[in-house]
């Protein structure tokens, strides 16, 4: 990874406890207002069943293309504080929460640590992050599977359950298009 010049990062966002669009637009904003990162695109809000064994209320997800030029572990450190300064607290691994942003898929680069893996592990199996990010980047290739994001959505199961809902993100002025 090129330390210093600006990598594409694609997150999701997701929330299903309080006031759902509010939650996603707060990561939004702090994104768009964070000194190390670069808001690029956002994609519709979707609304979805939750993704475990845990029974809790429908979610509401997002992707968000950034660039940045942060290490993969100081942005997971960065999204992890934003969680917590927007009221995430500790609980149940899949269970319900206020807001949670997942690293992804950053360019082409492969992660395995303890701490982080990029891609994200589950991300080819669940339609509520291949759905949005067909929406920003279909032809984006997994370096893992060398599949497009385009063919991992066609193969995925329950993306029917995946609803676009007609709430849209407000995009802060100060987004950037290109670097």
């Amino acid at each position: 990874m090129k330390h210093g010049s600006s990598q594409q990062v694609w997150l999701s966002i997701g929330s299903n406890r309080g006031e759902r669009t509010r939650n996603v637009q707060a990561v939004v904003n702090s994104l768009s207002q964070h000194p190390d990162l670069r808001l690029r695109a956002v994609s519709s809000v979707y609304e979805t069943a939750p993704w475990g064994e845990i029974k809790q209320s429908a979610f509401y997800n997002a992707i968000v293309e950034i660039g940045t030029a942060l290490e993969p572990l100081e942005l997971l450190n960065t999204v992890k504080l934003m969680e917590r300064q927007l009221g995430r607290e500790a609980g149940p691994r899949w269970g319900p929460r206020v807001i949670d942003i997942d690293i992804v898929l950053w360019e082409d680069a492969v992660v395995d640590t303890t701490a982080l893996t990029i891609p994200h592990l589950h991300f080819r199996e669940r339609a509520f992050v291949l759905v949005p990010l067909c929406e920003l980047a279909p032809k984006l290739i997994d370096p893992v599977s060398g599949a497009t994001v385009e063919a991992l959505l066609a193969q995925v199961a329950g993306k029917d359950g995946v609803m676009r809902v007609e709430t849209s993100l407000h995009i802060p002025s100060s987004i950037v298009t290109a670097e």
